[in-house]
């Protein structure tokens, strides 16, 4: 998974959950101020029918109280009951089956209000908003009004039905859109430092990078910058190095070669010497009385020419003072022994 995908999940989820927290906000309030406004409209309706009992009620005109209970019934569904009593006793009332015995256990209204509501619940278990209004009679004439609190809630299913495909798109199309557009600035630093090192890595080493976040990415795109002049400055002088090595290792190599020929031609000679060493080293037939050798091919030669031609030995010819005094005896007594010693 790529960075910008993985910014862009994770500021799609952020999202997702601030729009849903926002719009559980406002389905709560929503409900609340739907409450309130029922509840206001219940207390001004209680007014009015407690202004348009009055004349009713002092003329003791049941069925004409009980036909406008009735039709403010069919006019507000969330609207329970309603009766009227005067001293705990029912002058008229909606309910099927007579008014429950709880709903006439309240305290009087108090002195100098008109007006009070109290939550009750019914035999259902239901949450009921009872109000009870004061009507301007010289008598303890009491209306009360019985408010729907699920019938409230019913009243908002089309609105939270509304809100929930309004809200439902806002919470996948909004969090979507903005989680894009963000994951897309933030990560387009980090495609361009991407690009940047795909061809410096392809050999363009003239590229620079030109970001400008003033963050850590601005100091990383510099370094990078100054990574790939370096690159740069290093290939720049790569070839001249290769050929000064080049030329180097050309020179000891034919230092080396010509050091292997010498080496060579030592050891030629060498064993060519060793060769005529070994020669000599051997039986040589010597006449006993011209003293010449004979070599392989059945030759006489004389011994300074066979030791000169098998060891490259050569000769300087004098006479030995024992030769001096038999061949020139009168040579020899003239200059005497010459200086030269014999071998004992």
């Amino acid at each position: 998974m790529g960075f910008r995908a993985k910014v862009f999940i994770n500021i799609f989820l952020s999202v997702m959950l601030i729009v849903g927290c926002l719009y559980g906000v406002a389905n709560y309030w929503s409900f609340r101020f739907h409450l309130r406004h029922s509840l206001h409209h219940a207390q001004e309706l209680g007014t009015l029918l407690a202004h348009e009992s009055t004349n009713l009620i002092l003329t003791n005109d049941r069925v004409s109280l009980l036909n406008l209970y009735q039709t403010i019934l069919k006019s507000h569904p969330n609207i329970e009951y309603i009766f009227a009593e005067r001293d705990k006793e029912v002058i008229v009332h909606t309910f099927r089956k007579g008014v429950p015995g709880g709903l006439l256990k309240f305290e009087d209204i108090p002195a100098g209000s008109k007006f009070t509501m109290n939550s009750i619940e019914n035999e259902h278990k239901e949450l009921i908003y009872h109000f009870r209004v004061k009507p301007d009679t010289p008598n303890h004439t009491v209306i009360h009004l019985g408010i729907s609190a699920q019938k409230i809630k019913d009243e908002l299913i089309p609105l939270r039905r509304l809100m929930f495909f309004v809200g439902g798109s806002l919470l996948i199309l909004f969090p979507f859109g903005l989680a894009w557009f963000l994951a897309r600035i933030i990560s387009r630093p980090i495609d361009t430092l991407r690009k940047g090192s795909e061809r410096i890595g392809a050999g363009e080493l003239t590229y620079r990078l030109d970001i400008k976040t003033g963050d850590e990415i601005e100091r990383l795109a510099g370094a990078f910058n100054n990574m790939a002049e370096r690159l740069q400055e290093y290939y720049a002088t790569l070839e001249e190095r290769v050929a000064e090595r080049t030329e180097e290792l050309e020179q000891e190599i034919e230092e080396r070669e010509r050091t292997e020929e010498e080496r060579e031609k030592l050891i030629v000679e060498l064993q060519k010497a060793l060769a005529e060493v070994k020669t000599l080293g051997g039986l040589l037939p010597i006449c006993c009385h011209c003293k010449k050798i004979r070599d392989d091919k059945g030759y006489w030669n004389k011994l300074e020419v066979y030791l000169h031609e098998h060891s490259g030995a050569d000769f300087s010819h004098s006479i030995c003072p024992e030769c001096m005094k038999r061949l020139y005896p009168e040579d020899s007594e003239e200059n005497g022994d010459m200086g030269e010693k014999l071998p004992p």
